[in-house]
């Protein structure tokens, strides 16, 4: 499948923010067929009707196909980047105002490891730490093989109030949702299922992505949750049903209709980054004078700058350049 990629300015969002249209025409209609992306919360409860269990479905397949043309990712890398950004979304589903959650992996596998983050408003953005060649990865889609091993870090900022924690624990060969698992046992200690799933056609075309996080609660009780973590869906089922044109909720209601779940929060997803132009000059701007004088010296000119968190460019002239350094005239002296 050849993926034709276009740019636009994204319109109602920060200025010089690129978002590329998907113009597969298949995809296209598939997508606007579907329902839209969403972080839906539910409360599961016993028999008593007490809340025993959180619950959170994510349904992702838009998003995911965002990052993917935004980075011009093939299909297994996509699957992998995908998962890790599926994966990020759950872990921020407790997230407050002014807060994000970060997945950072350093891994010896072909892709090197990702870089993922998602805040209160449900925006996504990250990429994958490419350390190999196209051929290392392109008969693969499974993520034991293309991250290997390494170490992940796991960030809970909050802006307002500079603080930030941190959870360290090493990856072991196995899916981005087990190794989560892990960081929730041994970092947080909460127990926790986690269950990502991807759907895709015959032509590599990303048709359905979900992700589930179960969750015990406070006073639950460890036999419940074993319980209803047997009623984990089959590893396809929720992306191929939510490519098929069921939603979330849908899904949810009718794998876990025992614990009689209870939508308690709803909101849309993105894959988003809040990147412009206008943040890449002021980065410029800070560059010591002497790097400034030569980068108008010895170019590259038109300056082009990429964001990793979602492979925008934006591009500076000489023009540009010299009224971002504060140079004067022709030549290059530098009135700050």
């Amino acid at each position: 499948m050849v993926v034709v990629l276009s740019e636009r300015n994204r319109k109602g969002y920060p200025s010089g923010v690129i978002e590329r249209d998907i113009t597969d025409t298949v995809l296209q209609r598939h997508l606007a067929e579907i329902s839209r992306d969403s972080i839906d919360l539910f409360l599961l409860g016993d028999a008593a009707g007490e809340a025993m269990l959180r619950l959170a479905c994510i349904h992702g397949t838009s998003l995911v196909n965002h990052a993917r043309i935004s980075h011009r990712l093939g299909t297994p890398e996509a699957l992998v980047l995908g998962e890790a950004l599926l994966a990020t979304a759950l872990g921020g589903t407790n997230l407050k105002e002014s807060e994000t959650f970060s997945c950072l992996l350093e891994s010896d596998g072909p892709l090197g490891g990702f870089v993922t983050e998602v805040n209160m408003a449900g925006h996504l953005r990250g990429y994958l730490k490419v350390s190999g060649e196209p051929e290392a990865y392109e008969a693969s889609t499974d993520p034991v093989d293309l991250l290997g091993t390494g170490w992940l870090d796991v960030v809970r900022s909050n802006q307002e109030r500079s603080h930030v924690s941190r959870g360290h624990v090493e990856w072991l060969p196995g899916s981005v949702a087990w190794n989560l698992e892990r960081y929730f046992a041994t970092s947080e200690q909460t127990a926790t299922s986690i269950h990502i799933s991807t759907h895709c056609d015959g032509d590599g075309r990303i048709l359905g992505a979900a992700a589930l996080l179960m969750q015990r609660m406070p006073g639950g009780s460890d036999e419940g949750f074993r319980a209803a973590r047997e009623m984990m869906p089959a590893p396809a089922e929720p992306a191929k049903r939510l490519s098929l044109g069921e939603t979330a909720p849908e899904i949810v209601r009718e794998l876990f209709r025992e614990y009689r779940p209870r939508l308690v929060s709803a909101r849309n997803t993105e894959f988003f980054c809040p990147c412009s132009r206008e943040r890449f000059a002021r980065f410029l701007s800070a560059l010591p004078a002497e790097e400034a004088r030569d980068i108008l010296e010895n170019g590259p000119i038109p300056l082009v700058t990429t964001c990793y968190n979602c492979s925008s460019e934006y591009s500076f002239t000489e023009r540009d350049l010299r009224e971002i350094f504060g140079v004067s005239g022709q030549g290059n002296t530098f009135t700050s």
